[in-house]
């Protein structure tokens, strides 16, 4: 079954990038949970990372993951030809196709794929964290990702506006302004009305700048299980405890009263909360951190 059945239609696709902890998943919940009369297709890095509501789930098999809202959200585990391929499988056209990228992909590397059959590009929306894009970006090791991706923007969505004084703000919009001209829309917690940032039908962006070198080596990840249950205030001294070259984390452990406990960190702020997530069953923390080497 392939693209030739969906007669000639082309499903829109729009790429949500921005930096590790900028609050893409919160933009992708908010998007999931609001597309009542639209069928999304969601492609993600990690399916598991989508955190959806359990409330929103009508089955959660491996690597895909229905909403009753019909929905669909699939892990790019496998690399983007063989996802789209799935998606091309489909009776018919989803009425729409968002693609999170990772915290440190580069869009430039990517939009081409909006292109090949059965899809058509809408845009690129980039979520910066406004109260720690102009830290990330003086950050040598980091410069070069974040310029990149705000290059790219078609949209940007100003994040975490509550986080921030309003001086503060405006400084982090004038530096945007330096490198885009693209719209830029406030957000708390990455809520975004749909109409915003979905349907805005731009061209593939073309730029002079060549893909950089992978970024890997200005990461570093590794993950620690958390078998012993804690409670939120030792989840929140484990959080505390790390080093200030961590960038983001985040994981889950039980309580010892039975819940999940959902830990996060970007930058230096950290909280830990109850998940409302029956899948999850193992506890672990996975932590980035940025190593010596420059970017």
């Amino acid at each position: 079954m392939g693209p030739s059945l969906w007669d000639g239609l082309r499903s829109p696709v729009t790429f949500i990038g921005g930096y590790l902890g900028a609050g893409k998943t919160s933009l992708l919940n908010y998007l999931i949970a609001g597309s009542d009369t639209k069928r999304i297709v969601v492609l993600v890095n990690d399916v598991g990372d989508i955190n959806v509501d359990a409330s929103l789930i009508a089955n959660h098999d491996g690597d895909t993951i229905e909403l009753t809202n019909g929905c669909v959200c699939c892990s790019l585990i496998d690399g983007f030809a063989a996802t789209l391929e799935t998606v091309r499988t489909m009776p018919a056209p989803p009425d729409h196709l968002i693609v999170e990228l990772s915290g440190v992909a580069e869009p430039q590397r990517v939009v081409p794929w909006a292109s090949t059959a059965g899809f058509c590009y809408d845009s690129t929306v980039v979520v910066v964290d406004v109260d720690q894009i102009r830290a990330r970006a003086s950050d040598e090791r980091l410069a070069d990702t974040i310029e990149r991706q705000i290059d790219a923007a078609d949209v940007i969505v100003l994040n975490k506006v509550d986080l921030v004084e309003p001086a503060r703000l405006q400084d982090a919009v004038q530096w945007l302004r330096t490198r885009t001209d693209a719209p830029m829309v406030p957000a708390e917690h990455g809520h975004v009305d749909p109409v915003l940032i979905l349907g805005v039908d731009r061209a593939i962006p073309t730029t002079e700048r060549s893909p950089s070198r992978d970024h890997d080596d200005a990461h570093i990840t590794s993950t620690t299980s958390l078998t012993e249950p804690m409670k939120m205030s030792e989840a929140t001294d484990l959080l505390e405890s790390l080093g200030p070259e961590v960038v983001r984390a985040k994981g889950f452990v039980r309580a010892p009263g039975g819940e999940i406990l959902l830990l996060q960190l970007v930058g230096r702020r950290c909280g830990v909360s109850i998940h409302h997530d029956d899948a999850v069953t193992t506890g672990a923390l996975v932590v980035i951190s940025l190593s010596d080497r420059t970017c």
